[in-house]
Formats: C-alpha cells, structure tokens, sequence
C-alpha cells in the first residue's frame, strides 16, 4: 500500500453522471462494483447522446442502516441540454462542488481499507474538520482489482 502524495486540500469539481445509488455494506462493495461496471459503461456507450468525460467515481455517505453505507457508483459524463436517462437503474446526477482534501493510493483495492485509515489519520493530524465517512474515490487509472500499479484519488468532504 503506498500513498504517493501529501495532503491537498481544494476545491472539487461539480461533476454530471450517470449513477446507481444504494445501501451496501463494505463487504458487499467489490463484487456490486463487479456488477454494476460494466453495465453502467454500456448503458453510457449504448444509450445515452453523450460521452464519458472521467473516470470512475465511488461516493460514500451515511444510511440509515446499522453497519451500511450510501454508495454511488457513478461514470461522469459530458453535460447537454436535453440530456435524459430512461432506466430503473441508472439516474443521471450532479454531484455538487465540494471542498476536499485528497491523496493519491497507488495499489489494489484489497489494499484500499488500509489507505483510507492512514488517509484518515493524516487528516486528523493535520486538524481538518470532517465526518468520517463522507468522500470519494476517484478510480484515475484503473488496470484491474488486484493491480498494484492502480491509481485512486481519495477524497475527504470537509466542513466548510
């Protein structure tokens, strides 16, 4: 597990994508991402009159479930009047500006708990106010789940 760059804080982008939303629990996260990825991918190239504009994000929030978590699986997309998304399963979404601060993880996701720990720590460290929880990851170069040559940006949502 390596973390390749020091705390960034800024200013994160609106982002428009195409988004599967759900309650899950950690455990459940890899094989969902299994499932959803390719289908959100070919929902995108297949349907919609618009094209890929990032790469994969993964936002985290709170449920209301015990030991659950709100996740959005999400693959940005080029915004354009008119845009609209005909599924039960895929909603198209603005995910607001937020300030953040970021890390870079460079390894595979059996790995990613770990980093997020440390990226925790450093943050605290660093007196940054935030709720445990609430962030993103930013999947900006992906080869495969086990690849150590991965890139994720991690980010934290601060309270502004």
């Amino acid at each position: 597990m390596t973390i390749t760059n020091p705390l960034v804080v800024k200013d994160a982008p609106q982002f428009t994508v195409l988004a599967y939303t759900r309650d899950v629990t950690f455990a459940e996260i890899p094989s969902l991402a299994g499932e959803i990825l390719p289908k959100i991918f070919d929902f995108v190239n297949s349907k919609l009159d618009t094209s890929i504009s990032g790469p994969a994000i993964f936002q985290y929030g709170p449920s209301e479930k015990p030991d659950h978590m709100n996740l959005i699986i999400a693959i940005p997309v080029l915004s354009k009047e008119g845009l609209t998304v005909d599924s039960d399963e895929f909603q198209l979404q603005q995910l607001p500006p937020q300030k953040v601060v970021s890390i870079e993880y460079a390894g595979s996701m059996a790995n990613i708990a770990q980093a997020w720990e440390q990226f925790y720590k450093l943050a605290t460290e660093a007196n940054l106010s935030f709720e445990c929880g609430n962030g993103r990851e930013i999947y900006t170069i992906w080869i495969d789940f086990d690849s150590p040559d991965n890139r994720t940006e991690l980010q934290i949502f601060l309270n502004e």
